[in-house]
């Protein structure tokens, strides 16, 4: 009985340790979520090493056969990871819809005209892989917008064209304008845009004109002093209403454009530019009564030949005898002498090299060619506007837009190309994701604003808000 007793109080008193919780069920790979994936981050950063080392390449156009550079052939077989990307951007399906179907008509008629026409098939590779380079080239630059900020984007292109400048032609005449001018623009302005500071950007665009005036660079001075102005109008406090600010930014853009001209015009025959400059001009003046087009013989026969041969010519096609006369024609009539070896074999000798991206385009790749040129000159146009509407263009974008389209105007295709790609690679901007009726959002991008101009990365998947690839 006293065992009895003993065992029950032994099991009824308090024990001095309290008891034990129970044992936690084991948890199911569905209840812990996925498991990290460790390789991640280094994917990310393998990601950014290719897209950087693959924008240098860009830059510097290395070929492997005429017309067709490295960087075009890797990019045509990394189509994969870039396209789809580069299609969620505003225009870029567009441009490149309207691309396919001109160099299509620029090959069609260039059969057409071979019953009369020689054509020159190595012609066709070096215009028409031109083409097709910078438009997978701008869908990179794209793509790599989502990996690299901005300003490195701008730097390592610039430094893969100043590697690719040619020692020859008119490089010992004056080695700024004809080499180094725009690579170290596009440097300097890249860098100035990664110190965050909008001021620093207007300071260095100053600068890099007093260099352009001092080498006697009358269109790199007066583009380089619209980018300072432009920079400039940004530190404004912009108005209430969007679409006050988008019709004042245009005309802004109009009045600049004709200030620049007029001042430019009178500062070179004051002779502040030196005299050869302005010796140049008044000659210019003197055979057409108008600096463009004195300036820009070849604008007179690209006008003459579309009033005589609407349809374009061909890729790859040489003209003949008639052809050139009528180019002959209409630059006789604003006072050009156009029997010299610069008219018969530079820009009839083995194509059509009219010293005009819009005129190129209609001569090689016919009507469809001249709506893609006009509609490059659209975007471009409105990427300005909408960046200095939104207070979000950076002057290296400016720069790069600006020159364009003075390119689109009065240089060659070939030489143009790569200012091109990078102009629509920064201008360019994502379409808003949201149906009809709501909001618009662009797709997260990896830099907010403010880390955007610094050049600063965030975490992947970070969002944004509109403004941080560019003006909606």
């Amino acid at each position: 009985m006293a065992d009895v007793s003993q065992d029950h109080r032994t099991q009824s008193s308090p024990s001095p340790h309290p008891p034990a919780p129970p044992h936690p069920a084991r948890s199911t790979p569905a209840d812990a979520g996925p498991a990290p994936d460790p390789f991640a981050g280094t994917w990310v950063w393998f990601e950014r090493i290719v897209a950087a080392g693959l924008v240098v390449l860009l830059g510097t156009g290395l070929p492997v056969v005429s017309g067709v550079s490295v960087a075009t052939v890797a990019l045509v077989l990394l189509a994969p990871v870039w396209l789809r990307t580069a299609a969620s951007y505003r225009f870029a399906p567009l441009l490149g819809t309207l691309l396919v179907v001109a160099l299509v008509t620029g090959v069609w008629l260039a059969d057409l005209a071979s019953a009369d026409h020689v054509v020159h098939r190595a012609g066709q590779i070096l215009y028409g892989g031109t083409l097709v380079g910078v438009a997978v080239g701008v869908g990179f630059l794209l793509w790599a917008r989502t990996k690299l900020p901005l300003w490195l984007i701008g730097l390592l292109f610039g430094i893969g064209m100043l590697a690719a400048i040619r020692t020859d032609g008119n490089f010992s005449i004056s080695p700024w304008r004809f080499g180094f001018a725009t690579p170290v623009t596009v440097i300097a302005l890249s860098l100035a845009l990664r110190a965050g500071r909008r001021w620093a950007e207007v300071v260095v665009a100053v600068l890099l004109a007093a260099a352009s005036v001092a080498a006697g660079g009358r269109s790199p001075a007066a583009i380089l002093v619209l980018v300072a102005v432009m920079m400039a109008w940004q530190l404004r406090r912009p108005p209430r209403s969007h679409g006050v600010a988008a019709a004042r930014a245009t005309v802004m853009l109009a009045g600049l454009a004709y200030a620049a001209y007029s001042l430019g015009q009178a500062v070179i025959l004051e002779g502040l530019l030196g005299e050869a400059a302005r010796e140049r001009t008044l000659l210019q003046l003197h055979q057409s009564g108008n600096l463009v087009v004195g300036g820009r013989p070849e604008l007179a026969a690209a006008a003459a030949l579309l009033r005589e041969f609407p349809a374009g010519f061909g890729l790859g096609v040489v003209p003949n005898a008639a052809e050139i006369q009528v180019a002959k024609t209409g630059m006789v009539g604003i006072n050009y002498d156009p029997d010299n070896n610069y008219v018969e074999t530079y820009l009839f000798g083995s194509s059509f090299v009219l010293h005009s991206g819009i005129g190129e385009l209609w001569a090689w790749l016919g009507l469809p060619g001249l709506v893609l040129a006009l509609t490059l000159f659209f975007v471009v146009v409105r990427g300005i506007v909408t960046g200095i509407t939104a207070r979000a263009a950076p002057a290296v974008m400016l720069f790069a837009a600006l020159l364009t389209l003075w390119n689109l105007c009065f240089s060659p295709t070939l030489s143009s190309a790569p200012i091109a790609m990078l102009c629509l690679g920064l201008l360019l901007t994502r379409r808003p994701t949201a149906p009809p009726g709501r909001a618009a959002e662009l797709d997260p991008l990896p830099d907010p604003p403010g880390d955007l101009r610094r050049g600063i990365m965030t975490k992947p998947g970070t969002t944004n808000g509109a403004a941080a690839d560019g003006p909606a």
